[in-house]
């Protein structure tokens, strides 16, 4: 687990690299679009597919400290042993839903590839910003199984 925290822990500093970037970029297309009236061209674009390199690298540091939001009203308020039911029904769901989402996802990446698909102004290749993509859900759905795992652990000991 500790190989899958630090992995997510760098996952996380990059995508805290592309939001640092991603304002500096539109900081300075602000600046000069307002004070020299001489944009950036194709700030638009590479902000569209630093996003992608924000978003996607992030998702399995937020599951691995439990950053998202859970909101529990009624379940906690069953016996724990249902509570682990709903939680693995719930974590076998996302991980089934996060393998179609990894294998979609490779499948639009040989097509982009094979075609050589680029951006429309900047002519940026798309394919590596589909690794990221896989890159992030796949620790993301590594994640989900530690978690899955580790529920079914505490409701086996308990």
């Amino acid at each position: 687990m500790k190989i899958v925290a630090s992995a997510c822990r760098v996952a996380n500093y990059i995508g805290a690299i592309f939001i640092g970037l991603m304002v500096l970029l539109t900081a300075s297309d602000v600046i000069l679009r307002y004070i020299f009236s001489r944009p950036i061209l194709g700030s638009t674009e590479l902000t569209e597919l630093m996003m992608l390199g924000a978003i996607f690298p992030a998702l399995a540091w937020c599951a691995l400290v439990f950053g998202h939001v859970k909101v529990d009203l009624l379940l906690s308020r069953f016996p724990f042993r249902v509570q682990v039911v709903v939680d693995s029904i719930t974590y076998l769901c996302s991980i089934s839903i996060c393998v179609l989402i990894i294998w979609r996802n490779y499948a639009e990446f040989i097509s982009v590839q094979r075609l050589e698909l680029t951006s429309s102004l900047l002519k940026v290749p798309i394919g590596p910003f589909y690794w990221i993509i896989l890159l992030g859900y796949g620790l993301f759905c590594i994640v989900l199984i530690f978690h899955f795992v580790r529920r079914i652990i505490e409701a086996v000991t308990k």
